[in-house]
C-alpha cells in the first residue's frame, strides 16, 4: 500500500551573526583568560560541532539510504500503541543512530521532545513516499512501488520547498538540497505486526507477509550534537498537484472505475493513486524536536596493579 511524507498518512482512494569578533591579535592576556574567552571558545566549538552528515557518507557502516529503508521497516513493525507516528514513544536508539519522526502530508505542526548522548547521531525524515504490496494486485512488483514513489516524490522542488534546521540555523539550503535525495538500495519486506498503526482496512491484516517496499524521499543525518539542550526544525510545503500522472494502461484513460473493474491492474492502481494524491493540493510539514544532549558516559577502565605491587 501507499504511504506519504514521514509516514502517517495513508491514502485509500478516497557570515556568523555576532559582532565585535575577538582575534588572537588584538586581545590583551587579560581578556584571554577570562570568562568571555572561554565562553567565545566553547561558542566557536559548538558552532563547529553542529553539522550534518554527507548524504554519500555511511554511518554504522550503513548508507543512508539504507536507513531510509530501516526507518520505514520499524514503522511498519511497531504497533500502533508503540509506534512514534501515532503515539508518544520514540523510536528505540539503533546503534549509534537515533531516528526522528515526522508527519503526514495535512496534518497540524508536532511538537517533540527526546534525549541522546553526545554520541548520537540523529536520522530525520523530511518528506518521503513509501509504497509496498500489502492490500494491492497480485501483479504488483518492486518496479511498481518505485515508479509510486519516484512520481511523489518528483514533484517536490528541493530547492525551494525544503527547510532543516538547528538551533535556529538553517544548515542546508537552496540546491544542495539535491543530493539528499534518498531511493531504496533495493526492496524490504516484513511481516505484519498486530494492531498495525493502518490496520487491515489498507489491507495490512496481522501475520501478512508484505513484499516490494521501496521509499523515495529527502532524508537528513545530524552529526552528534554537543552536550546541552538544542531545537531540530525541519519540513517544507509542497504542491502535490504538481504530480504528473500518465496514462500507464494505454487504455486512454487515468485510473478505472471499480463498479466495472473490480479487478484492477497496477498500473489502474498507480494511476488511481497518483491522482488521488494530486488531488491534495499544497501540503505543508512541520515538524520540531526539543532535543536534550547528555554527556556520553565512558566506562573507566580496569587497571591491573599486581605487576607494580610486585616491585
Amino acid at each position: 500500500m501507499f504511504h506519504s511524507n514521514n509516514g502517517n498518512r495513508h491514502f485509500l482512494l478516497d557570515t556568523d551573526h555576532h559582532s565585535g569578533t575577538l582575534t588572537t591579535d588584538s586581545r590583551s592576556s587579560w581578556v584571554r583568560d577570562s570568562v568571555l574567552d572561554t565562553s567565545l571558545q566553547s561558542s566557536k566549538r559548538f558552532r563547529a560541532s553542529v553539522a550534518v552528515v554527507q548524504p554519500n557518507k555511511s554511518v554504522d557502516g550503513i548508507s543512508q539510504a539504507a536507513w531510509g529503508n530501516t526507518w520505514w521497516k520499524t514503522i511498519q513493525t511497531t504497533s500502533k500503541d508503540k509506534n512514534p507516528l501515532t503515539s508518544s514513544n520514540n523510536f528505540k536508539k539503533n546503534g549509534s543512530v537515533q531516528m526522528l519522526a515526522g508527519t503526514g502530508f495535512g496534518e497540524p505542526p508536532a511538537v517533540r521532545s527526546i534525549q541522546v548522548d553526545d554520541k548520537t547521531y540523529l536520522f530525520a525524515p523530511i518528506v518521503n513516499s513509501a509504497a509496498d504490496n500489502a492490500g494491492l494486485p497480485p501483479d504488483w512488483t518492486t518496479a511498481d512501488s518505485r515508479y509510486f514513489t519516484k512520481s511523489v516524490i518528483d514533484a517536490v522542488k528541493f530547492n525551494q520547498d525544503l527547510f532543516y534546521e538547528v538551533d535556529s540555523k538553517s544548515l542546508i539550503h537552496g540546491r544542495a538540497w539535491k543530493q539528499y535525495r534518498q531511493q531504496s538500495p533495493k526492496a524490504f519486506s516484513f511481516v505484519v505486526p498486530k494492531n498495525h498503526y493502518i490496520g487491515p482496512d489498507g489491507g495490512y491484516t496481522t501475520g501478512l507477509q508484505v513484499d516490494h517496499g521501496i521509499s523515495d524521499g529527502y532524508w537528513v543525518m545530524l552529526k552528534p550534537l554537543p552536550a546541552g539542550n538544542h531545537t531540530i526544525h525541519f519540513g517544507g510545503t509542497f504542491d502535490l498537484s504538481q504530480i504528473k500522472v500518465k496514462d500507464l494502461n494505454g487504455d486512454g484513460q487515468i485510473g478505472y472505475d471499480p463498479t466495472k473493474t473490480p479487478n484492477p491492474t497496477a498500473k489502474q492502481v498507480i494511476e488511481s493513486y497518483l491522482q488521488a494524491y494530486q488531488s491534495l493540493g499544497t501540503i505543508k510539514i512541520d515538524v520540531t524536536y526539543n532535543v536534550k544532549v547528555t554527556h556520553s558516559t565512558v566506562t573507566p577502565c580496569k587497571l591491573d596493579l599486581s605487576a607494580l605491587a610486585a616491585v
